[in-house]
């Protein structure tokens, strides 16, 4: 790694390994979204979004085994007030893909 004023630049095996860190801090630690933490849970194999430390809703992967059904969970939440942020989207996806 090497930094030149504000850039930082990696080698690619450092690149990789920074991003595989960063995969296992989200999911250990899972994404925050303004008032939200959105997070991988492996004893069920859900994500869980949490509203200022609540539970406020469950996406059980179980549910989502066709790319059809994952959509129809992704418009449902995108059609609620507070699920209709692509940041929200873009973060339940993060979680999705890192699990």
């Amino acid at each position: 790694m090497q930094k030149f004023g504000s850039l930082t630049l990696y080698t690619n095996d450092e690149l990789i390994e920074k991003a595989k860190r960063e995969q296992q801090d989200r999911l250990k630690n899972g994404l925050r979204d303004g008032d939200f933490r959105i997070f991988f849970r492996k004893k069920d194999l859900s994500i869980q979004i949490e509203r200022d430390g609540q539970e406020w809703h469950s996406i059980e992967l179980k549910d989502c085994t066709t790319p059809k059904e994952l959509l129809g969970i992704i418009l449902h939440i995108h059609g609620k007030t507070w699920g209709s942020s692509s940041s929200v989207i873009a973060s339940i996806l993060t979680i999705l893909d890192d699990a």
